[in-house]
């Protein structure tokens, strides 16, 4: 970080304070939005990371500076060294500041916002004021607020403090266009406001060639420079695939939505920063290859947004069509076959296994050999032998993407929160996810900032959360028997410690994680509210824990999968699942039983015949007509009904109802592991898959 000449900065507060001149102009009411902003206040907090939400590493010295305004508004600023200090700013708990950062630039949708820091400078009532923009060829403002009328005195200084050289242009050649942040006390009463700048602040950018005229002491090189020059850094990181929208945005920046060649989308942001390469064409159709600096912190959403650092052209040879299905996974035979081609058997990250089938068509992006990474893709639509392991007709070979291989003593949590791997033997990877235990994080409460509470979560990453404070937000009054540890919350009580959240009427709901006393406080698991209380959105996301009735925010999770759809159009799950019916295989303790119809829900939730698994258990079940009951072994539940009843009377509720489907009764597929206990029950890669073998996590 560079700090400004302080001599520089001494005459700017010498001429504040003789002026006599009107000083900052009011807005003019321009209707662009600008291309850069800040926010002004108090430095709150300042923490030193290593690592953006998503676990990838940052640079060195990067600082995460927490300002708050005089109405209590936060924001939260990423502070690399390479950003921009003025003179006489200090990055240190109490100081007055303003930040800057690029509007268009990609930030989460978390209370408070966090942006990528660009410059900071002193926070003051008075002069010297500050303007941050890109200017014209008549040093006029990108947003038509500000004008510059610039002498030979006025200094002007790069971003490492060093004298800006014009090299024989004019100074409005010089700046046109270029990123300045401009030191200024007095201004005109014209429309725009005119000024003398008391200095000029010259940001480093991508050099596009040509840069100017070179000085005379420079002899021309004997090789011709290409038009442009674009070289990825190693901290760079390509995205090859198809534009599917092209969003304009204010400022002439744009939004560029690619389908991915390894499958899924993510959306890149452009600005005039963007390097674009000759011949690359930004239209809906385009094959380009999009650059982001890793380095960057990104939203925890989907789809991922990156600023584009530059567009280069296409580099990859396949992207998948939208019905293309694919498995990832480890290379573990290799046979070629009378005729030409080759059967490919790939064993996938989960231990299943696939069979592809080449042939001249297919499009072959890697080394073939055993013990190679690598994603095989197949049609989605075409008819395969309902057999294990399946066998496709190979479409292509592409790079491994998956982006995590677990170990064999790895396992899988999913909760509301995260979907997430660690070593079961070491939950140090934890810590890499939340903050340490004890953490203050703030509480959102029906949109409303209630203020900061200790995080806790479980060894297994399941976030808790002081269930007086959510209470007491939304004006809630708990019950509390001390002799029996009961909290009552409307006609829902559990006993502190346990993990039975019991519903006025008998039903009881276990959600894997007991409440818990901590420090004086009672605490349940984040899915108490969203599972038991049936609020909306209950989630812990980018170091806040949100809990609100807006609009149902449709993540859903189960044995099958992690993924989002709009509640109101569920064709997403048709391309998650084959449609409703096709027979798919079903496999019990390790055997190939035969082919089931496959049913789900809307939600996705898969539904399997109790009968077919029944039988290949050797297990006799019970049905009673008249009252629609089926009996497996001290188990028993209603057709229709979403309360599964244990011997004993306590009853699961699995947010799915038993139902009956061409005279078959077909239960949820958690029913299985949820009810009966069992290790295994998952659809995975177009199969029904239900065991005891070790638990896959």
């Amino acid at each position: 970080m560079k700090k400004l000449i302080a001599s520089l900065l001494a005459a700017i507060l010498f001429m504040a304070a003789v002026s006599s001149v009107t000083t900052h102009a009011a807005a003019l009411g321009s209707t662009d939005y600008p291309a850069f902003s800040s926010f002004s206040g108090t430095v709150e907090a300042v923490q030193a990371i290593s690592r953006t939400p998503a676990g990838h590493a940052v640079t060195p010295g990067t600082l995460r500076i927490t300002i708050i305004n005089e109405n209590g508004g936060r924001a939260i600023f990423i502070t690399t060294p390479d950003a921009f200090l003025a003179d006489g700013v200090n990055l240190t708990v109490g100081a007055s500041l303003t930040g800057w950062f690029d509007t268009n630039a990609p930030t989460n949708r978390a209370y408070p916002p966090t942006y990528d820091a660009i410059a900071f400078t002193l926070y003051a009532e008075g002069p010297p004021f500050v303007k941050f923009d890109r200017f014209d060829e008549n040093l006029l403002s990108f947003d038509g607020q500000l004008k510059l009328n610039v002498s030979e005195d006025t200094p002007i200084i790069l971003q490492d403090g060093t004298e800006f050289q014009l090299f024989g242009q004019t100074v409005e050649e010089a700046l046109a266009n270029r990123k300045l942040l401009v030191f200024y006390s007095i201004t005109t009463r014209s429309i725009p406001p005119q000024t003398p700048p008391d200095l000029i602040v010259v940001f480093f950018e991508i050099a596009v060639h040509p840069i100017g005229v070179l000085p005379p002491y420079f002899e021309l090189p004997t090789v011709t420079l290409p038009a442009q020059i674009w070289l990825p850094s190693l901290n760079d990181i390509a995205v090859a695939g198809e534009i599917t929208d092209v969003l304009n945005l204010a400022g002439g920046d744009q939004t560029i939505v690619i389908r991915m060649a390894e499958g899924g989308t993510a959306h890149f942001v452009t600005s005039v920063d963007t390097f674009v390469d000759a011949g690359v064409m930004i239209e809906v159709g385009a094959r380009i290859t999009a650059w982001f600096d890793a380095r960057l912190p990104v939203a925890l959403i989907y789809p991922p947004r990156y600023h584009a650092v530059a567009l280069t052209e296409y580099i990859t040879e396949f992207i998948p069509a939208e019905t293309d299905g694919f498995v990832a996974g480890e290379i573990i035979g290799v046979f070629r076959l009378m005729g030409g081609g080759q059967t490919i058997s790939v064993r996938t990250a989960t231990g299943s296994v696939a069979h592809f089938v080449t042939n001249d068509e297919t499009i072959i992006n890697v080394t073939l050999e055993t013990g190679s990474w690598v994603t095989g893709w197949f049609d989605g639509n075409a008819i395969i032998p309902a057999i294990y392991p399946p066998r496709y007709q190979a479409i292509a070979f592409t790079e491994y993407f998956a982006p995590f291989i677990p170990e064999c003593d790895d396992s899988i949590w999913i909760d509301d929160n995260y979907y997430f791997w660690f070593d079961e033997d070491d939950f140090s990877w934890v810590q890499d996810i939340f903050p340490p235990l004890g953490t203050l994080v703030l509480l959102v409460v029906e949109g409303e900032l209630v203020g900061e509470v200790p995080l806790h979560y479980t060894e297994r990453g399941i976030v808790l959360v002081p269930i007086r404070a959510v209470a007491d937000a939304l004006n809630v009054t708990l019950g509390w028997d001390g002799d029996t540890s009961t909290v009552t919350w409307g006609d829902v009580s559990f006993v502190a410690g346990e993990d039975t959240y019991a519903i006025t009427g008998g039903a009881e709901i276990t959600l894997g994680t007991p409440s818990t006393i901590i420090n004086g406080r009672t605490f349940v698991p984040l899915s108490f509210f969203h599972t038991v209380l049936g609020m909306n959105n209950a989630f812990f996301f980018e170091g806040q824990i949100d809990i609100n009735n807006f609009e149902h925010m449709e993540i859903w999770i189960d044995e099958d999968g992690f993924y989002w759809f709009d509640e109101d159009d569920f064709s997403w799950v048709q391309d998650i699942f084959p449609p409703l019916g096709t027979l798919v295989p079903i496999v019990v303790e390790g055997e190939l039983i035969g082919e089931v119809s496959l049913q789900y829900t809307e939600r996705g939730i898969v539904l399997v015949p109790i009968c077919v698994v029944a039988d290949a258990l050797g297990v006799t079940l019970e049905l009673d007509g008249e009252a629609g009951t089926v009996t497996w072994g001290d188990v028993s539940f209603v057709i229709g009904e979403d309360f599964y009843t244990i011997a004993g009377g306590m009853e699961i509720v699995l947010g799915t109802p038993s139902t009956v489907i061409d005279g078959l009764t077909f239960v949820p597929l958690s029913f299985f592991r949820i009810v009966l206990g069992m290790n295994n029950a998952f659809f995975f890669e177009g199969q029904i898959d239900i065991n005891n073998f070790e638990r896959m996590e």
